[in-house]
């Protein structure tokens, strides 16, 4: 009876924490950023999914091959420019449709063609239909980070959730990021919750469901919102593999074998929706070559490309060396309440991330502890450990498209919201030696 008690009790709990994330992020009323920030955070980038919602509202959901993209008219052609994107906004507030359509070729734009759906189906006005959508995204993001808080308490324990949910709470990348409509910003956390909650704990089980899973949560990921931080999106999807091979002590020669299987399954995932890119970009362009030559072009733009054969615009980043592209990262203020950027580098994060693994390992080492306990602190210290390959990974493969867009948020895939859990399961350990040396 009193699990029973203590299970809706934790529900209730959990329910209200995320109502509270929820608010935070759909409407930013506890000021984390400023105001006019979070209300205008890239529509640079969202007005390419309004202006797929015009496009369908007018033409049909799989009107231009249901791609995302900028509508215009004789007057005001489609450009990627400021007018252009108050244009997409206008046009869908007034009803006006906008007979010229330049597509965005660079990803399939699922989040589009369901807000183009919303857009159809909506019996609502067009300003409470984007309203709705922004709650829908906001809802996404938090359930994908509760997912994992909760996750974490069963691991972890409470320190380490309590830490996890206030650095969530308090980051103001979560909420930029959350509700936007170009960015879908929950889809890049759904391959880690789905190998979370469906890889098998032993390393002879049945896998087919679990690869089948992180398939299709791959798949829709890039269905969603294309290709943005793929690097950091798959291997932040292994990191939990990792804890549960510690954990669980599985042979080292097993763990290699469904880390890489997973990673397979995974680029099997990339590769089919940029078959289904393709197609789009075919029926748009006229043949299928144009769509290969696109892709090709815009890996190669957002990486290691010859600066001659693109635009001023992605010379700088391509002739950008790594160990720069690096060290710009690396130099970033984190992130802080109210937007302000002027605290921690990332680099003194990572540092300090060491030494609280560090001093997780000595404890482990000297303490007589449970070996469940044990594993659990040595498989959150390799988890922080692989996560850090996340973002540098972007760095190093996609250090084009680093330079020219500085943001901080993959820093956040995992890696923060991991070394937050840290933070937590340090603070614990703590708070418990100190009891025990004062009151026993």
């Amino acid at each position: 009876m009193e699990q029973k008690h203590f299970s809706f009790l934790f529900c209730g709990i959990a329910f209200c924490a995320a109502g509270i994330l929820f608010l935070s992020y759909s409407s930013n009323c506890f000021r984390i950023v400023p105001q006019e920030r979070f209300a205008y955070f890239q529509r640079d980038m969202e007005s390419f999914i309004v202006g797929r919602m015009v496009k369908s509202q007018h033409d049909g959901i799989f009107s231009a091959a249901g791609l995302p993209g900028l509508g215009g008219n004789d007057q005001l052609p489609p450009a990627y420019d400021q007018p252009s994107f108050v244009l997409q906004y206008n046009a869908f507030f007034t009803g006006r449709p906008l007979p010229r359509y330049l597509p965005y070729l660079s990803q399939s734009g699922g989040q589009g063609i369901i807000a183009g759906i919303a857009a159809v189906l909506s019996p609502f006005t067009a300003e409470n239909t984007l309203f709705f959508l922004y709650l829908a995204n906001s809802a996404l993001t938090v359930c994908m980070l509760m997912a994992l808080i909760v996750w974490s308490y069963h691991e972890w324990g409470i320190g380490a959730s309590l830490c996890m949910y206030a650095g969530c709470f308090f980051s103001p990348v979560f909420h930029l990021f959350a509700r936007n409509l170009w960015w879908c910003f929950g889809a890049f956390y759904l391959p880690l919750i789905v190998v979370l909650l469906l890889c098998p704990k032993t390393p002879y089980a049945r896998r087919a469901p679990f690869y089948a899973g992180v398939f299709c949560a791959v798949f829709i990921k890039c269905f969603l919102n294309g290709y943005e931080y793929i690097s950091a999106v798959l291997i932040m999807a292994v990191t939990p593999i990792v804890y549960y091979a510690v954990t669980c002590c599985w042979e080292i020669k097993r763990s290699i074998a469904v880390t890489s299987t997973t990673l397979g399954v995974s680029l099997a995932a990339v590769m089919a929706n940029m078959f289904l890119l393709l197609y789009q970009v075919a029926q748009v362009k006229g043949d299928w070559y144009a769509g290969i030559r696109h892709i090709i072009m815009s890996f190669l733009k957002r990486s290691h490309g010859n600066p001659v054969d693109f635009s001023p615009v992605y010379g700088e980043g391509l002739r950008a060396s790594v160990g720069s592209v690096m060290n710009i990262y690396l130099n970033d203020p984190l992130s802080l309440y109210g937007g302000i950027r002027d605290g921690l580098r990332y680099w003194q994060v990572i540092a300090m991330a060491l030494l609280g693994i560090l001093f997780l390992f000595l404890y482990n080492r000297k303490k007589e502890k449970e070996n469940s306990e044990r594993r659990r602190i040595e498989g959150c210290g390799a988890m922080i450990l692989v996560s850090l390959c996340a973002p540098l990974s972007w760095f190093l493969i996609f250090k084009a498209h680093a330079y020219v867009h500085n943001d901080d948020v993959v820093w956040y895939m995992p890696f923060m919201l991991y070394v937050w859990g840290g933070i937590g399961i340090v603070a614990s350990v703590i708070v418990r030696e100190l009891y025990r040396a004062v009151f026993k």
